[in-house]
């Protein structure tokens, strides 16, 4: 039972750290968020505002990979967990009738010694499979709520993923409208310089 315990605690810590984590992930959000204002503003070197948010949302959908392993982890202890506890369940079950037969033996025998032993045992077994059945349905409770914190998990990486490709495919068309800017400052300074407006 303290074992159970024990793992059950050492489950719940490790999902308030990952909720942790989770808040350090909101603040590299941020952090993209103020690089792609910037880019877009022109407020900046293009390029270096450019690598600044895809090096932030690498390391965000990384961060994100990393904690999508553990919870995944975590729900493969519970889903273990639950098992053995329904299969605790299951051996108290099978064995209550074994002892009922043994107490109904014993007192059509007359020995009363073995009865109430018999007795004592069936109310051992029938309080245990009441715990058992109470751990049960918690860590069922907690097994719902890490698989909801694993779906949300896995939207903010499809999102992460979705904004890495956006940001890529943005950037490159400011650099191209840029480019194309510089092209013609210099097709300008060139028609200056050669004194024809013919040119270019």
């Amino acid at each position: 039972a303290e074992g159970r315990e024990r793992e059950r605690r050492e489950a719940r810590e490790s999902f308030e750290r990952l909720k942790r984590e989770i808040g350090g992930e909101i603040k590299v959000v941020d952090a993209i968020k103020g690089a792609l204002t910037r880019a877009e503003s022109g407020d900046g070197d293009l390029e270096a505002e450019r690598e600044a948010a895809i090096g932030l949302l690498r390391e965000r959908e990384a961060g994100l990979k990393s904690a999508a392993a553990g919870r995944a982890s975590k729900l493969q202890e519970l889903e273990a967990e639950a098992a053995r506890l329904a299969a605790d369940v299951t051996a108290v079950d099978l064995r209550l009738p074994v002892l009922e037969g043994d107490k109904k033996k014993a007192a059509a025998g007359r020995d009363f010694k073995a009865a109430a032993a018999a007795s004592k045992e069936i109310k051992e077994k029938q309080a245990e499979k009441e715990r058992l059945l109470k751990d049960l349905e918690g860590l069922t409770e907690e097994k719902k709520g890490a698989e909801a914190d694993s779906k949300a998990a896995e939207a903010e990486l499809r999102e992460c993923e979705a904004e890495l490709k956006a940001a890529g495919f943005g950037f490159a068309e400011r650099e191209v409208e840029a480019l194309g800017r510089k092209v013609s400052a210099l097709r300008r300074e060139r028609r200056a310089v050669e004194g024809s407006d013919g040119v270019g």
